[in-house]
């Protein structure tokens, strides 16, 4: 009998500039994505013929594996698995 909706109150939103859009990132956009592959900075030559030979192994062939090396071998030092 005594029961009421309750009231919703609406902060005004926070914009850039008039834009009239909240702030934050875009994801829908593409927000924040890496585009460019990683690529090795090892000066080791028999590292990088390797990741050349691999990079080409898993561009023509379906095997799941080439392409595992491939991605262990671009990896940063810190974050790299065993290649072994």
């Amino acid at each position: 009998q005594g029961l009421r909706s309750p009231t919703v109150t609406t902060l005004p939103s926070r914009t850039l500039s008039g834009a009239g859009k909240t702030m934050g990132i875009d994801l829908e956009a593409g927000g924040r994505t890496w585009t460019k592959p990683r690529v090795t900075k090892s000066q080791n030559p028999y590292i990088r013929l390797l990741v050349k030979l691999y990079r080409f192994l898993a561009r023509r062939t379906d095997s799941k594996f080439n392409k595992v090396i491939l991605k262990r071998l671009n990896m940063t030092r810190k974050s790299r698995p065993p290649l072994s």
